[in-house]
């Protein structure tokens, strides 16, 4: 959580951040991430949340790289 919460506080500064949450299925990512939006105010923020399977066609993925590029 500490870390999530000081990539935010740079990229609220202006300096863009990644961050990746990669681990087996079951061991909490979505709920670390969960619980740590709950933490911020949402409403003055721009999120791109996005999920991706080893077993899924890579293509899927090329209109989020697109908007992150933008």
């Amino acid at each position: 959580m500490d870390v999530l919460r000081s990539r935010w506080e740079l990229a609220r500064e202006g300096r863009g951040q990644v961050v990746g949450l990669v681990g087996e299925a079951g061991v909490g990512k979505s709920r670390l991430l969960m619980e740590f939006m709950g933490t911020l105010d949402q409403a003055s923020m721009r999120l791109l949340r996005m999920a991706t399977s080893a077993t899924e066609d890579p293509s899927r993925s090329r209109p989020a790289a697109a908007m992150l590029r933008s």
